[in-house]
């Protein structure tokens, strides 16, 4: 069963002037030739200068694990053997198509590029006859998987088993009744209600996505992470890979994010690396790096499973 890491998410500076942390603690890279003034704002940092900065940020006592196949050792296969069978990746492109199990890590097809998306062999899976079965695990509230508003469904996201599912409370969020949005889209006052995302531990909606990710993550056995952000991820991302002991890395676009929750995400031990260009360049970028030493890769647009437990 998961444990709740609310006592391991201490951040590691507080009270410190945001521009001084920001100064302090993000990594700054620059062309390495020529004035950067003059350079392009969207040509981003060449990737080897990239993979050495964060090769030697992970390769002390890091295990490298494969971007397309994890090894996974003996006992995690056969904790991950019963997964293989009600949860699988296929990939979204009708020519293709090819399946694997849901044991590797994996952000593309290996066969034709494309993305991949988690589906389930419902016939050999369990779920509850009604919704009210799953409401009625708000009684159990010691048990942190029925508290988590994500796993409190873990019937319908059946691709780990139970001891390998990551959460921190998310997902605990209210919805709020708001008749001026109603009435400014022709609704009846009383019938419509907004979702506090701001509720979930990071105070993003990322939340929910991440805790299927590092459950993932966890299953296959990733020790390092990365993302591309502008502000929510980075938060997200930083706060679960502090609570599962996973070394995180994130990728920024230049002056293109959230300082307060770029703030969160150095709080929360994560390595920001800063390239001159857009959330495009970044994410081309984190993709390479990650295929080349091997990080789990964690955008929830291209990490199968993060997008139906987001919707949670």
């Amino acid at each position: 069963m998961a444990n709740s890491h609310f006592e391991k998410t201490k951040p590691i500076c507080d009270g410190m002037n945001l521009r001084k942390v920001f100064c302090e603690r993000r990594l700054w890279l620059k062309l390495a030739a020529g004035n950067p003034k003059k350079q392009s704002q969207s040509k981003p940092i060449s990737v080897p200068a990239v993979w050495f900065i964060v090769y030697n940020r992970f390769n002390a006592g890091c295990r490298i694990i494969n971007a397309h196949q994890v090894s996974i050792s003996k006992n995690q296969e056969l904790r991950n053997e019963n997964m293989t069978d009600a949860a699988y990746q296929k990939c979204i492109n009708p020519g293709c198509g090819a399946e694997f199990d849901c044991g590797r890590a994996m952000f593309k097809c290996p066969s034709c590029g494309e993305l991949l998306d988690i589906r389930y062999n419902w016939d050999d899976i369990s779920v509850p006859g009604k919704m009210s079965d799953f409401a009625k695990r708000w009684a159990t509230r010691n048990n942190p998987l029925d508290f988590s508003g994500v796993w409190r469904f873990r019937e319908l996201l059946n691709f780990c088993r139970d001891e390998d599912k990551v959460t921190i409370g998310e997902g605990q969020t209210i919805l709020q009744r708001n008749d001026a949005v109603a009435e400014y889209v022709d609704m009846r006052p009383g019938c419509l209600f907004l979702q506090y995302e701001g509720l979930n531990p990071s105070g993003s909606f990322k939340d929910n996505g991440m805790a299927a990710a590092f459950s993932h993550a966890r299953m296959v056995g990733a020790t390092s992470s990365a993302c591309a952000s502008t502000g929510n991820t980075s938060a997200s991302v930083a706060l679960y890979a502090h609570s599962c002991g996973v070394k995180c890395t994130v990728f920024i676009g230049s002056g293109r994010i959230a300082f307060g929750k770029l703030s969160q995400a150095m709080d929360y031990g994560a390595q920001t690396i800063q390239i001159l260009g857009d959330f495009d360049d970044c994410m081309r970028q984190v993709q390479d790096v990650c295929m080349k030493l091997g990080l789990y890769l964690l955008n929830s647009l291209i990490l199968p499973g993060t997008l139906i437990s987001s919707q949670l």
